[in-house]
């Protein structure tokens, strides 16, 4: 495997950039990168790495008097994450992924 040089980053979006520029590896959820390893842009790599389930929390002080403005922050990020398929409920799968197409 062939990276070029240090790459940090904290955004997935920006991991994503990385791996598809071949300058690192990255844990991605599999969503994001299943179009890139279809075309053949990614690999997975490490799969006994994986990270399994995300969890997204939502704390706040106390439910008896919830602002209306956190209740709709809450059902608005839960209706996104749902519509955007950014998170699945059911068991996600992250990847660790590089470049390239994977060795047969």
């Amino acid at each position: 495997m062939e990276v070029d040089g240090p790459f940090q980053a904290n955004t997935s979006s920006a991991q994503l950039s990385g791996a598809l520029a071949g300058l690192s590896i990255a844990l991605l959820p599999a969503d994001l990168t299943a179009p890139h390893m279809a075309a053949g842009q990614l690999q997975e790599v490490l799969s006994d790495y994986a990270s399994g389930a995300i969890r997204v929390h939502f704390v706040y002080h106390s439910r008896r008097h919830l602002p209306r403005a956190v209740a709709a922050l809450i059902e608005f990020a839960a209706t996104t994450i749902k519509d955007l398929s950014l998170m699945q409920p059911a068991s996600p799968k992250d990847v660790l992924v590089k470049r390239g197409s994977p060795q047969h």
